[in-house]
């Protein structure tokens, strides 16, 4: 019975021990979104865009505040292709790519950046790869 005692002791000790981990880590991913975001607004993301931070996540989830596409959000934050489908996977039902033929290989190829997307809109971004845009001269000397 110590035994068990003891190993139950260890158990609760490690899982302490990760909750504190995980409450640090997450802690460390919203201090760093908070940053990413004040740079947005610096470069004046703020006129197309709401931001807030996901409690829960650490995401950064911005709004939009007028109508565009897809590819302007993916620019304005320098996002790999894919990666808002990935974190908001209701992208796939809600809006629609348009279709380009591959010359090259003969095939129908979808493009997610030409899908319309509407003011109110919100999407998740992870911070790890969220990169506010200054626009192409300015994210030449970046």
């Amino acid at each position: 019975k110590d035994i068990e005692a003891y190993e139950n002791q260890q158990y609760l000790l490690s899982e302490q021990k990760l909750a504190a981990e995980r409450k640090r880590n997450l802690n460390k991913k919203i201090d760093i979104a908070n940053t990413l975001i004040q740079k947005a607004k610096e470069l004046e993301h703020d006129k197309s865009y709401t931001f807030k931070v996901d409690k829960k996540t650490g995401d950064i989830i911005v709004t939009l505040k007028k109508d565009m596409e897809l590819g302007d959000v993916r620019s304005d934050f320098r996002l790999p292709k894919g990666h808002l489908r990935s974190m908001n996977p209701e992208i796939t039902k809600k809006y629609k790519p348009s279709t380009m033929f591959n010359l090259d290989e003969g095939i129908r190829v979808s493009d997610w950046d030409n899908a319309d997307v509407k003011k109110g809109d919100s999407f998740k971004i992870s911070p790890d790869v969220f990169k506010p845009s200054g626009g192409f001269w300015k994210d030449l000397f970046d």
